[in-house]
């Protein structure tokens, strides 16, 4: 049976093999001694019949490394025994019925006209090359699939493949379109644009110390190790530095990156300024939770669900920002240290509000993580609540 001229006979064997399988582990005497046995023959018949399919199946995924490797694992645990020393049992063969019918339904999910996982692979390649998946998007295995007529868990193998060749790379549990430099360096080389772009601003003049790290953790949505990556970044460009038994590194270099110069650039009100709005301010946690869920790639956004979320979000700073000035000029911070907190917060938030976010899928939904950190932050500084339920 050659996997290149199927016969409508093939396909019939198939089922109703695939029903003998489901027949010898559901029958009320499957159990007994006399039908183990019965059992373990049938499962050797139906393997082997399908043996040298399968064989050839794997061949034919030589342009796939991830599909041979699937083929491998298929049939290795197909015909692998699993009988006793103390004779065959009933577990026995259900385990083997299960790894024989999973051979069984890639030999049939695998009959031509079945696309090859490798023209799958390259389909994928054409359609970033064609800017339909543009670099840092998300290459989701269900949207791709009907975006190619493909199943899901073969596109899944060609993603695997684009990956082990570096033309796409993961993060988290996503796939993204690969990206110059990688994802991680590109992120970081962002997240040290933005720092500069807000040194430039004056957020932080020369000579003065950043913020603690945990407080530009919180406000720009990252890790331990990336925010150590950024500021090594920076050490390494002259633009901070850091002094024996200083807690947080000063400000050396006010002067952008061509990158963070052409974003200042870039950077405009966003186009509903014009008008006050009154946000919703109860949205924000629901928005909140999605964008977190996005960002660990729990799901995907839509663009316009992400935009409006940036929308309203944007909105939402815009109305608090004068709002919290106003609090916490009437009723100051007890002390310096939450003084200057609150300074920090308000001025990071004046910054965001005016920025504008990327292009890129994946940096707008982290732009969009900042955003919202930025508001609940807001609102927990003391005398925020009356506004809160005002907006409400």
């Amino acid at each position: 049976m050659s996997h290149q001229d199927p016969h409508p006979a093939q396909a019939d064997q198939l089922g109703a093999d695939l029903e003998r399988l489901r027949q010898a582990v559901s029958t009320p005497t499957a159990s007994s001694p006399a039908a183990v046995v019965r059992a373990h023959s049938t499962l050797d018949e139906i393997a082997g019949r399908w043996k040298q399919t399968a064989h050839e199946y794997r061949a034919a995924a030589a342009g796939s490394a991830a599909d041979q490797a699937r083929w491998e694992a298929l049939i290795a645990s197909a015909f692998a025994s699993t009988l006793r020393r103390h004779g065959p049992q009933y577990e026995d063969v259900v385990l083997r019925s299960f790894h024989v019918r999973a051979l069984l339904r890639a030999v049939r999910d695998s009959a031509p006209p079945t696309s090859s996982v490798a023209s799958i692979a390259a389909r994928i390649t054409q359609a970033v090359a064609d800017g339909t998946y543009p670099p840092g998007s998300v290459l989701s295995p269900g949207n791709v699939a009907r975006d190619l007529g493909e199943r899901p868990e073969r596109v899944q193998l060609a993603l695997s493949d684009l990956v082990a060749a570096g033309r796409a790379e993961t993060s988290g549990r996503r796939i993204l379109v690969a990206r110059l430099g990688g994802h991680r360096d590109h992120f970081v080389r962002h997240l040290a644009d933005q720092l500069v772009q807000q040194i430039a601003a004056g957020l932080y003049p020369p000579g003065t110390p950043l913020p603690p790290r945990r407080n530009l953790m919180r406000s720009f949505a990252i890790s331990q190790p990336t925010m150590t990556a950024v500021q090594d970044l920076l050490l390494a460009e002259g633009r901070i530095q850091v002094h024996r038994g200083g807690r947080s590194p000063m400000v050396v270099d006010a002067l952008p990156t061509a990158a963070a110069q052409l974003t200042l650039r870039r950077r405009e009100p966003p186009s509903r300024q014009g008008a006050a709005v009154v946000p919703d301010l109860a949205r924000v946690p629901e928005m909140a939770r999605r964008i977190r869920a996005w960002r660990r790639g729990r799901s995907s956004p839509t663009r316009d669900i992400l935009d409006q979320h940036l929308d309203e979000l944007t909105d939402a700073l815009r109305y608090l920002i004068p709002c919290v000035k106003a609090a916490t000029t009437a009723n100051p911070a007890p002390n310096i240290v939450e003084q200057r907190r609150y300074a920090w917060r308000i001025a990071h938030a004046c910054w965001l509000e005016t920025a504008t976010p990327s292009e890129d899928l994946e940096l707008r939904v982290w732009h969009g993580a900042c955003l919202s950190n930025a508001v609940e932050d807001l609102l927990r500084i003391e005398g925020v609540e009356v506004i809160k339920n005002a907006a409400a």
